[in-house]
């Protein structure tokens, strides 16, 4: 996370541009969350929502300090409310994500359904044996030859949201990814093959 003062030197599309990339993946970290019943990852998605809160503050204010007539207020309304929706799905999904820490649990019939819908998240551990250690992200879908999406990575007891392509996988990594249930469990598999 970036430190307050970093906050204030975001222009108005870089931290619009955040606040949307991040609610996508508060949504998906959130049914990861969910659907596993992880409680580190609900935790991550509250941690996520709160670095959203700060800014979508941080584009208001930067939007209210450029209002100077009645003109610049109908062009910024555009962007406030593409900042209200993406708050509105962050909010959503973090209230989804709270299930897990209230120790809830998911119906297995809505799990097997939620399973089989044509895009799905996965959480797998790269263990001693994985071809994955020490490739990066753009070698393995080359390597994998399938599709996916990885949203986050735990390596000892740090989150990474979003790697980068150059991010190189290690052994212990919990890996978090999305894509279809097809070419997950291929993923998985080729990540299993010493």
């Amino acid at each position: 996370m970036e430190k307050p003062e970093e906050f204030y030197k975001l222009n108005v599309l870089e931290a619009l541009r955040e606040i949307l990339d991040l609610s996508g993946l508060i949504l998906d970290l959130s049914y990861a969350a969910v659907l596993y019943d992880n409680k580190e990852i609900a935790l991550k998605v509250i941690d996520l929502k709160r670095y959203v809160d700060r800014l979508t503050d941080t584009l208001i204010m930067h939007m209210s300090l450029a209002v100077r007539d009645r003109d610049d207020a109908e062009k910024s309304l555009s962007v406030f409310k593409a900042s209200n929706i993406a708050n509105q799905i962050s909010e959503a999904a973090t209230e989804i994500a709270k299930i897990t820490l209230r120790k809830l649990k998911l119906h297995p019939k809505l799990v097997e359904a939620l399973l089989e819908t044509d895009e799905t998240v996965e959480i797998f551990t790269l263990g001693d044996e994985s071809r994955l250690s020490g490739y990066n992200l753009e070698e393995t879908r080359m390597r994998s030859g399938v599709g996916f999406d990885v949203i986050a990575i735990k390596r000892d007891y740090r989150w990474i949201i979003n790697p980068e392509d150059e991010f190189q996988f290690a052994i212990g990594d919990v890996v978090v990814v999305r894509g279809t249930k097809d070419a997950l469990d291929q993923l998985i598999l080729h990540s299993e093959r010493g």
